[in-house]
């Protein structure tokens, strides 16, 4: 006789282990909380190449990735790696290989057309995850993409909520449903979710502001909002502080900055998040980040929120702890 849990949930990512956190810090006890996790993170056949499980060829996608990577990266000091994808793990592990005394060739989207051989000692794959959502077809609504879910998160199965990368959620701002890949938005969902399920009278909507943020070097950016209509760049892009507006239907919506500071990324959150109308596209290129400070500074205090996102300041240490896929999945039986 199989057992029965009160909770469940099924995947191992960023969001599957924040909603168990939320779980246990909200009082579920040993024995009613049960974790399946797989995580299918794309290889090397499904975008025509062979080898994937190659010696020194390494994935991110769970411990045993990460410390296969860190074990290559010792043995291969000096010698030469290519990365595989210029995504957020791309990105992030070619900066940390480098760190590591060993010569970087990334590899993104342009074959290599002249017929080059590169020699290597290690392959790293970043090329994505593929939202795992074959369970639940002809099960629960889907739309763009994900398990559509409402502003608790909940799908068309009352009993299932869905967060992290599988779920197509309201998001306010872009007046729609999205579906979001990045670290803060499945830690955010899936503590939303666990309170949604356990304090439901005490759980408000969901109300999201699209938050993205990487470190390579000394190079640290964050991006607030939709990257939707006209863009207008600001800053010196020789040096190590500028960034670029989005303006859509007279109103900006989104915003990245590289080389900010606390004040700066705060101001931006809560400007992004009340839209302004903006009349003039030349005074957003004149005064930069310098015009969501101000525009922040007149803001009421109850539309301020300190703290908006997370102060990128992370490295490969958080890059290699960050599951490619996060997924989850919870259902309280009756």
């Amino acid at each position: 006789m199989g057992r029965s849990f009160d909770y469940v949930i099924l995947g191992g990512g960023v969001a599957a282990g924040y909603a168990a956190l939320e779980f246990t810090k909200k009082g579920v006890s040993h024995g009613e909380l049960c974790i399946i996790s797989d995580e299918p993170a794309l290889k090397l056949e499904e975008i025509g190449i062979n080898g994937s499980n190659a010696e020194n060829v390494c994935y991110l996608r769970d411990l045993d990735d990460a410390t296969k990577l860190v074990n290559t990266m010792r043995t291969c000091n000096g010698g030469n790696a290519i990365v595989i994808g210029g995504g957020y793990i791309g990105m992030e592990c070619a900066a940390s290989l480098v760190i590591n005394k060993i010569n970087v060739s990334m590899v993104s989207g342009a074959n290599l057309k002249d017929g080059r051989y590169l020699p290597v000692d290690m392959v790293v794959v970043g090329i994505g995850a593929r939202p795992n959502t074959n369970l639940f077809e002809n099960q629960l609504t889907f739309e763009n993409g994900g398990i559509k879910v409402n502003s608790r998160l909940q799908s068309s199965n009352t009993s299932v909520y869905a967060v992290g990368d599988v779920a197509s959620f309201p998001i306010k701002l872009f007046g729609d449903t999205h579906r979001l890949e990045h670290v803060d938005a499945a830690r955010k969902s899936a503590r939303h979710a666990v309170s949604a399920i356990m304090e439901p009278n005490n759980t408000t909507e969901f109300d999201y502001l699209p938050f993205f943020y990487s470190r390579v070097f000394s190079l640290s950016w964050q991006f607030y909002g939709d990257n939707a209509g006209e863009v207008v760049h600001f800053g010196d892009f020789s040096g190590t502080r500028f960034g670029a507006y989005w303006v859509n239907n007279g109103r900006l919506v989104g915003c990245f900055l590289e080389g900010g500071d606390k004040e700066d990324y705060d101001a931006i959150a809560n400007v992004i998040r009340v839209k302004p109308a903006v009349a003039d596209l030349g005074e957003l290129e004149r005064r930069g980040v310098e015009f969501a400070v101000g525009v922040s500074q007149k803001l009421p205090v109850a539309t301020v929120v300190h703290g908006g996102g997370l102060y990128a300041s992370f490295g490969i240490v958080v890059a290699a702890s960050v599951a490619l896929f996060a997924y989850w999945y919870v259902r309280k039986w009756s």
